[in-house]
């Protein structure tokens, strides 16, 4: 029987709530052209030239406004899921990987190697397919391949928006959410994407 892995995927964080770190984050996360896909002539000196020398101050205020005793809520919160989804699926092993920060997902897919694991789905955790988030993500496994001889069977999951157990489990964090705070009415915001 194959040795399977799964890695969960996430965007990343700064290691610190503090300029320097939010700048190193900024610059990869903004550097990347999944992310902004204007040509690179004209976005890396707007980038370099101005938002990295204004915007690290103003987000690393912002980031010490949620940042736990343990770390950057998404951190956390990534740790937590795969933790769980390790307990739930005692027979695979789960990791889990940042595109822009640490771990890295060419060092959990390191982990993978050294483990064995022949089989590695990958499970992007954003519901939507996009450009700017899951395939950065598959950007990222590809990019450590080219490097390795070796290299397990991949699937990939795109999307898991129109999923029955992702829907009921939204449908039941609404329900709870309107029995918990009983409000006069609920507002639903919708994290969009530019068209360009």
């Amino acid at each position: 029987m194959k040795k399977k892995g799964i890695l969960i995927a996430n965007i990343g964080t700064p290691d610190k709530p503090e300029k320097k770190e939010v700048r190193h984050y900024l610059k990869q996360f903004l550097g990347d052209p999944r992310v902004i896909d204007t040509p690179r002539w004209k976005w890396l000196p707007i980038l370099h030239g101005i938002i990295l020398n204004t915007r690290p101050k103003k987000s690393a205020a912002l980031y010490k406004e949620i940042w736990t005793e343990e770390g950057s809520p998404l951190l956390v919160y990534t740790k937590a899921q795969a933790r769980l989804l390790q307990e739930q699926l005692p027979d695979y092993s789960v990791r889990f990987g940042m595109a822009y920060s640490e771990p890295s997902i060419s060092n959990s897919l390191m982990k993978f190697e050294e483990e064995g694991i022949e089989e590695v789905t990958i499970i992007p955790l954003y519901p939507q397919y996009s450009t700017t988030t899951t395939a950065s993500i598959n950007d990222a496994v590809f990019k450590h391949y080219l490097k390795q001889e070796n290299m397990p069977h991949l699937h990939f999951v795109r999307e898991f928006t129109d999923h029955p157990l992702y829907i009921k489990l939204l449908a039941k964090q609404v329900v709870e959410g309107v029995q918990k705070y009983n409000p006069d009415e609920v507002v639903i915001s919708y994290h969009g994407i530019p068209v360009s």
